[in-house]
């Protein structure tokens, strides 16, 4: 993979290639009581302002500082900091034990299927304001890439793309702590039609009621689900019950055999 492609995949011009897939891990009771509408699917966008890593953009920023260039460039990428302030969280790690307990609300949960591509075109389409893009881990070759290209002074005059990578850089940079994630981070830049609070959504986590902002999905983004780890018997009627679910909003493109179960054994 070239420059251009890699820079390309990072500022999501280019994101995905055909048939890739990304997951969404949820709770069942989430999925079927808020996330699935009648042809379409309804995610939430959580606030950059309550992040559980309040430090991650800090992280990213330390590595611009560091950077031999005009620091109006630093300056202006960090007082940006909430120029996208919803993003919404994807992963690129299937049917993952730590993904299923943290995101999924443990066990009782579904990971949806999401065909990538589509749902990069559904964007591009209704979406104008938004980019999605995976994230750099500190300490892979990925990042190392990335340090490099910004560090050469030759990209800043020779590459038009460096500035928007350099602004982009440190909301998808994060620790290598988090590196199971496998996360790929879907951003909303605010609109002004899309400031006043009649556009926001509340939910109470761990005793803070935290803003999200609702996204819209066509149905066709969805391309299969997963049952979360769980016995043969639980998995069919929780498999039947989802198909007809799926069926009831109008998802009649999944087949009952694409609700997959997951891999992982369950100790009774």
């Amino acid at each position: 993979m070239g420059k251009e492609d890699i820079l390309d995949k990072y500022l999501g011009i280019a994101p995905f290639s055909d048939d890739e897939e990304i997951y969404y891990y949820v709770s069942s009771e989430i999925f079927v009581n808020g996330i699935i509408r009648p042809n379409e699917l309804a995610l939430w966008a959580g606030h950059v302002d309550y992040m559980e890593d309040q430090m991650e953009f800090k992280k990213g920023m330390k590595v611009l500082k560091a950077v031999d260039i005009d620091q109006s460039y630093v300056k202006t990428t960090e007082s940006n900091k909430n120029r996208f302030p919803y993003q919404l969280s994807f992963s690129k790690n299937k049917d993952s034990v730590p993904l299923w307990k943290i995101y999924g609300g443990g066990f009782s949960s579904v990971m949806l299927i999401l065909d990538a591509k589509k749902l990069w075109e559904f964007l591009n389409k209704t979406a104008k304001y938004s980019i999605i893009t995976e994230c750099i881990y500190d300490g892979t070759k990925e990042a190392d890439w990335a340090i490099e290209f910004l560090n050469d002074k030759r990209n800043l005059e020779k590459n038009k793309k460096y500035v928007d990578f350099f602004e982009v850089f440190p909301h998808i940079f994060k620790d290598s702590h988090y590196m199971y994630e496998q996360e790929v981070r879907l951003f909303y830049e605010l609109q002004d039609r899309d400031s006043n609070s009649e556009h926001y959504k509340y939910k109470l986590i761990d005793g803070v009621l935290k803003k999200f902002k609702e996204m819209h999905f066509d149905k066709d983004v969805l391309k299969a689900l997963m049952v979360g780890p769980c016995v043969d018997k639980v998995y069919e009627v929780n498999r039947d019950s989802l198909y007809a679910i799926l069926r009831a909003n109008g998802f009649n493109h999944i087949r009952k055999d694409e609700i997959l179960k997951s891999s992982i054994i369950v100790l009774r």
